[in-house]
């Protein structure tokens, strides 16, 4: 049918902080994209030859698009159309005739990761994600499974121009590089889901043992410290640049930041902008890199949060009435 199919994704360690963790606390894995070998041959850069994503979201993100892809056959067929996915044209094969359908991800925390991972496949922008090979099968499985492979694979560009995904507090799961316009994610406040990697973990640890080598006194002093190390580094981060972005996981696509406010509701800030003061609060001001110790920082990830603080949003054009 003609309209939008909504697709909307939930974890069970949304609520599970430990859970979580463990799961963002792994290296980032490295994915080519440059399958035909013709990027290299023409010179071009890493960064529009290769990208990083979480790995157990890019995994998880292919199980649900080879979940639902009867649902998107399906669909196709009820509105009189060959799905492209079975078609064998060359049109279909290049993936250039998209669905009648657009397509629309939804998800929150390790969800809003998978959500924003499967509308970058199904855009085109990123690869499905390779199967294991079972040394043990029959020559009728192979030829199955090579068939079922093939619909798999063409589930990468499906809906090129007509994918979307949003993300309520999704972790860094996708190297910058990657620019995915189409998924909005949205950060509020402390979250610090959406500030975990195994760099920013590694990089608490850091700071927290220079902290506990101290007495009491000196713990409390060490957190001051530890608040303006953090704000030197970001001022470091944002002179220098971050080199290398294919190898870095960030916040998924088009970023907005909510800051909850005490008495005046909250405002919400592109983080993603390429407007200088906009980075320098990114970097320094509101540490989107590191995980904040605060006491906000789980409490701000629930999904009551969520939708309080954006309920309180007032755009500067706007008044509340």
């Amino acid at each position: 049918p003609r309209g939008r199919l909504l697709v909307v994704l939930k974890d069970e360690y949304s609520n599970d902080l430990p859970a979580t963790m463990a799961i963002l606390d792994e290296e980032q894995q490295i994915i080519s994209l440059d399958l035909d070998g013709s990027a290299a041959e023409a010179g071009l850069p890493l960064a529009a030859r290769m990208a990083s994503v979480s790995g157990p979201l890019y995994i998880a993100a292919g199980n649900v698009l080879e979940t639902i892809r009867p649902t998107f056959e399906r669909a196709e067929t009820e509105a009189g159309a060959v799905s492209s996915i079975n078609d064998n044209s060359e049109e279909a094969r290049r993936g250039v005739r998209p669905p009648s359908f657009a397509l629309h991800f939804v998800g929150r925390s390790l969800a809003g990761g998978v959500a924003a991972l499967a509308a970058t496949i199904t855009d085109g922008l990123l690869p499905f994600p390779q199967q294991e090979e079972d040394g043990k099968r029959s020559s009728d499985d192979i030829k199955k499974a090579e068939t079922t492979a093939t619909k798999i694979e063409r589930l990468s560009g499906y809906g090129r121009g007509r994918s979307s995904a949003l993300a309520l507090g999704p972790p860094p799961c996708l190297s910058n590089n990657i620019k995915a316009d189409f998924v909005k994610s949205i950060i509020h406040g402390d979250d610090a889901i959406c500030r975990t990697t195994r760099e920013s973990l590694d990089r608490l640890c850091q700071r927290t043992r220079r902290v506990l080598k101290g007495n009491v006194l000196g713990a409390k002093i060490g957190w001051v410290s530890n608040a303006v190390s953090l704000t030197v580094s970001g001022v470091k981060t944002h002179a220098k640049g971050k080199k290398g972005g294919e190898k870095h996981l960030s916040v998924p696509g088009m970023v907005y930041l909510v800051r909850p406010r005490r008495y005046e509701g909250s405002s919400i800030h592109e983080v993603t902008s390429s407007d200088g003061a906009i980075k320098v609060r990114s970097a320094v001001l509101w540490q989107l890199n590191d995980v904040l110790l605060s006491k906000s920082l789980w409490g701000h990830h629930g999904l009551n949060a969520y939708i309080r603080g954006l309920d309180r949003v007032q755009l500067r054009s706007l008044k509340a009435e």
